[in-house]
């Protein structure tokens, strides 16, 4: 069938015209049906047969009659046929070899010459297996051997001419084609070898094998040939494939002291040393190595970090603070933010690693005393970055807002710290408590310094917040440290407003701090010490809080900060009142009742005429508050309820108020009222003696009012405009 394939194929290139054309249509399917003969042969004979090499008849034809594209995908085809059986392999791969490269010669494609290449290095490769006895008797000799064909084709890629010399660089030419193929080969070898030899050494790395002299030798050769091939014309690949091959050969070189991961990180990282080193002294001759070295430096960085991520000893944070000092330098030369904040953000990580492993080894203490040192850490590190930002910024040209940025996220950071403290402390000791103290003194110092730098008003604003609310902390973390200063428990609120009192009073504005912040801290926080301790229940301190808060008002000419002092006396009239187990509801109504027409009588807003209306319902209520409480109550029903109804009364008439007038009027009515019931319950002649006196009383007034309509009107009229300029 094949010799029957052949012949239709040599005449269709002789016989003219349509009969050519048939020709090749009967050489074609006979082609075909060849090529499914010779696979059902091999499949029956277990493809021991050694008739596959009959199958390259058909693409030696094509390559004879000029079918040269044709012949290359039939060369494809047959190649399979022949690699059950060592000498028809290599006669398969030998004539496959032979046959594209004369394919080639016309039909100029990349990819033939890329077949041609594969199929040479499958010939030497078959070559060396079964005609060289004894070697390679391992797979780490196998990397040896793919040295070698590297070299090869290295050299071959050397010896072929460039484009340029052989024509017109437009001009596809066989040296052309060829020279790229050998070159692309090379390289995928390349990459294909330091694949595999990772992937050994990470299988010995993890105890499944044992190091291998051959993988040394391999990763020598590797980087001899790689020199020689890029040797005067050093690319970016160069670096790479050079920084790969160098860590592998000192992976396999310390392998055979001891395989352990976390001993490879340390030369891994001095190799990022090495390769930022270099990148500094061939900046000027080479400058476009610079950035792939400092990508290979970061690349060692990374690695070295991976391969200490399973393990933590004493040393082992030095590794995180040299790798982030080498993308420090790294994101510096190449003004990359990121990998600056990578790299301080590893810096801190490393230092907190060696605290707090050392923690971690320390017999006894407290976990306490293990947070202030780690809050001290970070108190360290906000100084350092601050203090030392401007310098850096001059002489080593690192941004001083990146470490400034630092510095607050450290604060920020040994203050949550110090906060967990405090509330730890309150449950439990510390020995490092007067460490802690110190930490809290630098953080809160570093906070209200910061308000005074900048030109953001609000920034400036929000570290003074912050820097005052430590302080309020501070003297909490103090109070922990020092039992015997207990007996300020209930003082506290009066301590605080011996603080606040400069606080508020010193121009701050003047000094470069924005005033507000100091100013509303000094109102709000010794009211809200007082209510977390014991001085709410303590009578001086509220006093003393009243005290400050009129001082306040008054100081500030804002009568609205005196409403709290007003609320501080309420609150101290009412505990006293606890104290003394007074169990009189007007007494405890009084003072609330009081406070409200202090508020209605000095607000400046009520004091508008729009807002009369809302002043007199607040008298309403607060007047209504005292004397219904005083009617519905026991003790002072009766007279004393009458007499502080027409005090009301009184007061209303004198002071022109309508609020007393009413109220006082309506209570006194109800009370006559109330005191008539009582009356006629416990006299019951007496209702016919009231009932009499009032008809008589109603009829004097109805017969006065029709004798003197007139004048009632006038007068009642007058009295109505008159009650409407009343306040």
């Amino acid at each position: 069938m094949t010799a029957l394939a052949v012949l239709w194929l040599l005449l269709s290139k002789g016989l003219p015209g349509q009969w050519g054309k048939t020709a090749s249509l009967y050489g074609y399917g006979l082609s075909g049906l060849s090529h499914c003969l010779l696979w059902s042969h091999l499949i029956n004979t277990n493809f021991q047969s050694s008739l596959g090499w009959v199958g390259f008849l058909i693409p030696l034809t094509l390559t004879l009659i000029g079918r040269y594209r044709v012949s290359v995908f039939a060369t494809g085809m047959a190649i399979p046929l022949t690699l059950a059986i060592p000498w028809t392999r290599l006669i398969g791969l030998g004539s496959a070899t032979g046959l594209t490269l004369a394919n080639s010669t016309s039909y100029r494609r990349p990819w033939v010459a890329l077949m041609t290449i594969a199929l040479g290095l499958g010939f030497v490769v078959s070559v060396w297996e079964d005609l060289v006895p004894g070697y390679p008797t391992h797979a780490a000799d196998w990397c040896i051997v793919t040295v070698g064909l590297m070299a090869g084709l290295w050299l071959l890629w050397r010896w072929l001419p460039n484009p340029t010399e052989t024509g017109p660089s437009t001009l596809v030419t066989v040296p052309s084609i060829y020279k790229n193929a050998t070159d692309t080969w090379s390289h995928v070898l390349a990459v294909g070898l330091l694949v595999f030899m990772s992937l050994a050494l990470a299988f010995l790395y993890a105890g499944l094998g044992a190091p291998l002299r051959a993988f040394a030798i391999a990763q020598v050769g590797f980087l001899v040939v790689l020199v020689l091939r890029y040797w005067g014309q050093f690319q970016a690949i160069t670096v790479y494939l050079c920084g790969w091959a160098v860590e592998l050969l000192v992976a396999q070189l310390l392998a055979w002291q001891e395989p352990v991961a976390v001993h490879l990180a340390v030369p891994t990282l001095g190799l990022g040393v090495v390769a930022l080193i270099l990148a500094v002294a061939i900046r000027q001759a080479w400058p476009s190595l610079v950035s792939p070295l400092h990508s290979l430096t970061l690349a060692y960085a990374v690695l070295a970090l991976a391969l200490r991520s399973t393990t933590a000893t004493a040393w082992t944070g030095w590794l995180v603070v040299g790798a982030a000092l080498l993308l420090l330098e790294v994101g510096r030369r190449n003004q990359q933010a990121e990998l600056r904040w990578l790299a301080l953000l590893g810096l801190s990580l490393g230092w907190y690693e060696l605290v707090i492993y050392q923690l971690l080894q320390a017999d006894g203490g407290s976990p306490v005393d293990g947070v202030i040192v780690l809050a001290g850490v970070a108190a360290l590190i906000m100084a350092v970055y601050r203090l030392a930002a401007n310098r850096l910024d001059r002489h080593l040209h690192l941004p001083q807002a990146d470490l400034i940025w630092a510095a607050h996220s450290h604060w920020l950071v040994g203050s949550v710290l110090m906060l967990g403290v405090g509330i730890a402390l309150s449950f439990t000791d510390a020995d490092l408590a007067w460490g802690g103290v110190a930490i809290a003194t630098a953080l809160l110092l570093y906070a209200l310094l910061q308000g005074r730098t900048g030109d953001h008003s609000r920034l400036k604003s929000a570290w003074v917040y912050g820097g005052l609310v430590e302080l309020v902390g501070w003297f909490a973390l103090l109070r922990f440290t020092v039992p015997t200063l207990a007996f300020l428990d209930a003082w506290w609120g009066a301590v605080a407003c011996a603080v606040a009192v400069p606080v508020y009073w010193i121009p701050w504005s003047r000094r470069g701090w924005p005033q507000r912040p100091w100013r509303v801290m000094a109102v709000a926080v010794p009211l809200v010490i007082t209510v977390l301790t014991a001085g709410f229940d303590h009578i001086p301190t509220l006093w003393i809080l009243a005290g400050f808060y009129g001082w306040l008002a008054w100081h500030s000419r804002r009568v609205q900060v005196s409403y709290l002092s007003a609320f501080c006396i309420v609150w101290a009239v009412w505990v006293w009142l606890e104290q003394q187990s007074i169990q009189d509801t007007l007494a405890f109504v009084l003072p609330f009742g009081m406070a409200l027409l202090y508020i209605a009588q000095v607000d400046p807003f009520l004091s508008n005429a729009n807002a009369k209306g809302s002043r007199h319902w607040l008298r309403l209520i607060a007047a209504g508050i005292i004397l219904l409480t005083a009617l519905f109550t026991d003790r002072w029903t009766g007279l004393p309820v009458g007499v502080m109804a027409l005090g009301a009364v009184a007061a209303g008439l004198f002071f022109r108020t309508r609020a007393f007038l009413y109220m006082g009027t309506v209570v006194f009515i109800l009370n006559a009222l109330n005191q008539l019931i009582l009356l006629n319950a416990e006299y019951p002649f007496i209702k016919w003696v009231v009932g009499i006196l009032v008809g008589v009383a109603l009829i004097w007034i109805a017969a006065d009012f029709e004798r003197r309509r007139d004048q009632w009107l006038v007068l009642t009229q007058n009295w109505m405009q008159d009650l409407d300029g009343w306040q």
